[in-house]
């Protein structure tokens, strides 16, 4: 199994999960051109893509989503609720969809995938664990705060991509509107550089993870050293893996097999 963010932030969202049987993207939010320079950036042929999962209907998840989708033949899954909105909003037109339901496994291929519930400021926001024979993979990004689900099935996990969307700090003396604050630090907002290392140490006690992407960072606040620097405060000297995914660039795979 590979695992490979392609874009990971405000201005666009994408991520690769490969096997031998096939590949996923989960969300495909930059343009379609972008989406397809990204995939050639990282080696990949999108003609493996077995399906798109899809988060949520916010753009910058679901921009090259469409066209995307009906250049390469390419099934989208989502759920009911967030299909209806992506509908309404002109998203996918002509697009094959797949209905899934929150909290029931579905198989494509190789993969187990496990979609479930968030809180977010979108129609029914959902994240993912994937399964690939005994390795086991999750993504939380785009939610408001850390529920008890989400720490369950970060316990279980091998690698996950993990939000760490600002600093509260920052994001307390940026110029952003007082409204925006409110709407990111919000319980359907984004995580924050505390919140997420509160649950990496978490999910470390288990003794099962490699590998974690810090995500979806802010531009105007969130800095990459900054993030570094609590980490290495926080988190104690382990054998864990750690990249920050990039908004502009393709970061490096990681393979277990």
């Amino acid at each position: 199994m590979e695992i490979q963010p392609l874009s990971s932030g405000s201005k666009g969202n994408m991520t690769w999960i490969g096997s031998s049987g096939g590949a996923l993207l989960i969300d495909a939010g930059l343009s379609a051109k972008r989406c397809e320079e990204r995939l050639i950036d990282a080696g990949k042929d999108i003609r493996q893509v077995r399906a798109i999962l899809l988060t949520h209907e916010h753009y910058d998840h679901i921009q090259g989503v469409r066209i995307l989708a009906k250049r390469h033949h390419i099934p989208v899954y989502l759920n009911q609720i967030t299909a209806d909105a992506a509908i309404l909003k002109g998203y996918l037109e002509d697009v094959e969809l797949h209905i899934l339901q929150n909290g029931r496994n579905f198989q494509l291929g190789e993969f187990t995938i496990h979609p479930f519930t968030v809180s977010h400021d979108a129609a029914d926001t959902i994240n993912y664990t994937i399964k690939c024979k005994d390795f086991a993979f999750g993504i939380f990004t785009d939610l408001g705060f850390v529920s008890s689900l989400v720490k369950q099935k970060a316990q279980l996990l091998d690698a996950m991509i993990l939000e760490a969307n600002h600093d509260l700090e920052l994001l307390k003396a940026s110029s952003y509107p007082l409204e925006l604050k409110r709407r990111i630090r919000s319980r359907q907002g984004h995580l924050s550089n505390s919140e997420s290392l509160d649950l990496l140490e978490e999910s470390l006690s288990a003794g099962r993870l490699k590998k974690v992407w810090f995500a979806h960072l802010s531009e105007e606040n969130n800095d990459h050293v900054l993030l570094k620097e609590q980490y290495d405060q926080r988190i104690a000297a382990t054998s864990l893996q750690m990249e920050i995914a990039q908004q502009h660039k393709v970061s490096a795979p990681f393979l277990i097999q």
